[in-house]
């Protein structure tokens, strides 16, 4: 269950509020999986999601979240999750592709403020998920851009203690800009995964490696490495050479 897979990455029983988690994709990899796992950590303790759709769409979570007992659509329609998904947003409904152009500052701070909104409009204790913050460069921001959207919803933190931010970005090892903006974030993290595909090529038994750098305790970092195996109905998560964990 992801239940036991949250135990073995050190994250069940964890306070996230005012924590910021950064999930890393390595090229050739896929995060999502992990980014719904955090979802469903969020969701059994009673947490509101919020989720930027930059990366993957909101549907996609569903299909998602649904494989791990948490059905993010439902969770919309009863208002303890929203999705703020631009290109629905701002390019489906008028048919403005400019309006996701993030070169400009103007766009950049229009969508800060709708996910401000979204947020204002869920109870409790909340989680923004941003997947990701490196498909801002893809939009047109430039690092500092980017960075500057990252301080602004760090500024939500401050101003709302009980929020916690989970931060995807991924890098190629061709995009200096990716990996500046990657080791950025990581500087700023208390939580960090790093999803891997597997250096030595195709296995039947693993799909990569997640390596954690756990920094949620202030005296002390823990560093863990683990396998991973996806198929369609299912993730395994295991440390190397041992049977995965199903969920």
């Amino acid at each position: 269950m992801a239940n036991e897979v949250c135990t073995s990455l050190g994250l069940t029983g964890k306070d996230l509020s005012g924590k910021l988690v950064q999930i890393v994709e390595q090229h050739g990899s896929d995060v999502s999986f992990m980014a719904g796992i955090l979802m469903w950590n969020a969701y059994k303790s009673d947490t509101a999601v919020c989720l930027l759709a930059l990366h993957n769409s909101g549907v996609h979570y569903q299909n998602v979240t649904k494989k791990l007992g948490f059905n993010l659509k439902t969770a919309v329609e009863n208002k303890t999750a929203v999705v703020v998904d631009p290109f629905d947003m701002y390019v489906e409904k008028s048919g403005d592709f400019s309006s996701t152009d993030f070169s400009n500052e103007h766009n950049l701070k229009r969508l800060f403020f709708d996910v401000k909104e979204a947020l204002d409009s869920l109870p409790g204790k909340k989680c923004l998920v941003v997947d990701d913050l490196s498909d801002l460069l893809c939009l047109g921001a430039d690092v500092t851009l980017a960075v500057t959207f990252l301080q602004y919803c760090r500024a939500l933190q401050e101003a709302d203690q009980g929020l916690a931010l989970v931060v995807g970005s991924h890098y190629s090892d061709e995009s200096k800009d990716q990996k500046l903006l990657a080791n950025l974030v990581a500087h700023l993290a208390d939580y960090r995964m790093t999803i891997a595909g597997l250096k030595t090529g195709f296995s039947t038994s693993v799909t990569g490696s997640v390596e954690i750098v756990d920094d949620l305790e202030d005296d002390q970092s823990v560093n863990k490495l683990f396998h991973f195996k996806l198929t369609d109905r299912q993730v395994r998560v295991f440390a190397p050479g041992t049977v995965g964990i199903r969920i």
